[in-house]
């Protein structure tokens, strides 16, 4: 506890004993798993009870509650962000430089 080591050994022998500490973490956190999960299966069959649902939709319904939107901005670089770009690159000079050797270059 605190960042101390408590147990050590290999996976299969924390769990195989009874008293372990991984082994009660393990349980604690499947109870509450499973508790949450009951709870979410009554919440469903009350739904259940008040709208009748086809198959389908309800593997649509679960399919939205797992994914979410992904927020895009489109053009939404100002140009504070280049400009901390060019500054952590060297500054403009180096940029310059270095521009101008690629173009005489190419």
């Amino acid at each position: 506890r605190k960042g101390e080591v408590i147990e050590k050994g290999s996976y299969n022998d924390l769990i195989a004993d009874e008293k372990s500490e991984v082994n009660r973490l393990l349980k604690r956190s499947s109870i509450r798993q499973s508790q949450s999960s009951n709870k979410k299966n009554e919440d469903e069959k009350e739904d259940a009870k008040d709208e009748p649902e086809k198959e389908g939709d309800k593997v649509t319904k679960e399919k939205k509650s797992l994914l979410t939107k992904e927020e895009r901005n489109i053009g939404a670089v100002s140009l504070s962000v280049y400009l901390k770009y060019l500054k952590a690159g060297g500054g403009f000079s180096k940029f310059a430089f270095v521009y101008i050797g690629y173009v005489l270059t190419a």
